[in-house]
């Protein structure tokens, strides 16, 4: 499936429009994910919350394998880790994921958190492939 056709799918699904999200892809197994900061992130603490971070960092994943799939290939996350590495705070985020590995039904998917021009986080998922059921 082409990036293309890929982000076009999921700039245009209601959970990541909810977030802010947008999607792009420059080339086949990698991706990158925009999120916008807004006020309703933002944890007590007063940065963006964690769950937010890791919402971007796994659709980051699943867009870049999603744009090595066939037709009928569809992902679902196994498996994430995620390891901060400063506050996000109040800053708009970027994901940028690469897959590692990728095999006929589990893939290896790197992923960085960018807030400014700041590493927060890094993240490693592990997704599973399967096709899609009729």
């Amino acid at each position: 499936m082409s990036g293309e056709a890929v982000c076009a799918g999921f700039n245009a699904a209601p959970f990541y429009r909810l977030l802010g999200m947008t999607a792009s892809s420059e080339r086949p197994g990698e991706a990158r994910v925009v999120l916008p900061f807004r006020a309703e992130l933002v944890q007590q603490y007063g940065g963006v919350h964690g769950g937010a971070l890791l919402s971007i960092a796994d659709s980051a994943i699943n867009v870049a394998l999603a744009t090595t799939f066939e037709a009928d290939e569809v992902t679902a996350t196994i498996d994430i880790a995620m390891s901060f590495l400063a506050p996000a705070g109040q800053r708009d985020l970027e994901a940028r994921a690469s897959i590692v590995r990728r095999g006929r039904r589990i893939a290896f998917v790197e992923c960085t958190l960018i807030a400014g021009d700041e590493p927060v986080a890094r993240v490693h998922g592990t997704c599973y492939i399967s096709r899609r059921k009729p």
